[in-house]
């Protein structure tokens, strides 16, 4: 699960969203992806559902509409990959 902080068309309102939730969120992953037609700000890599949920309830001081999303993460590394 990921955490969606911030969604709009702009991008710059998103990139601004993305640099505040760094700064507050200094221990977690903070990404901007574009999922068409919205620009998108995620955060965190959560394994439970439980965990997720209480680093939403966290985000929402700050990003009122955060919202849990399911999303494939990787949780291990294929070292095969590295060659």
């Amino acid at each position: 699960y990921k955490i969606m902080l911030f969604s709009d068309r702009d991008r710059k309102k998103v990139e601004e969203a993305k640099a505040r939730a760094s700064q507050i969120f200094k221990n977690e992953e903070v990404k901007l992806v574009y999922e068409q037609p919205f620009y998108r700000v995620k955060m965190g890599k959560f394994i439970s559902k439980q965990d997720a949920d209480e680093a939403k309830r966290q985000a929402r001081k700050h990003f009122e509409e955060a919202i849990v999303v399911p999303e494939k993460i990787k949780i291990f590394q294929n070292f095969d990959d590295e060659e």
